[in-house]
């Protein structure tokens, strides 16, 4: 073999081997966008869960807030009529 016909020898086997490379580069890059493309759902999704989550923690806040001043007015409340009842107690006796 002539070194001409040598060297296009080692050309072919280099292209080949680059082209196996390169086909498994490309197969390599399309799991890596399917893999990102799951993780964005799932990313995407988590955010939706969060923002919700967000949204009923903050109405569990308020409906506690609420809850609280029912209960200082029914408190007061309570103490009024506990009065009442000792005053009129006072007044029966």
């Amino acid at each position: 073999m002539e070194n001409k016909e040598l060297l296009q020898a080692i050309r072919g086997i280099i292209k080949e081997e680059i082209s196996e490379v390169k086909k498994e580069v490309e197969n390599l890059t399309d799991r890596i966008d399917g893999i990102k493309e799951k993780f964005d759902k799932r990313f995407d999704a988590l955010d939706k869960q969060t923002e919700l989550i967000s949204i009923k923690v903050g109405e569990v806040n308020k409906n506690i807030e609420k809850l609280e001043g029912e209960t200082k007015t029914l408190e007061a409340v309570t103490k009024e009529n506990l009065y009442d009842i000792a005053k009129l107690k006072s007044i029966k006796s």
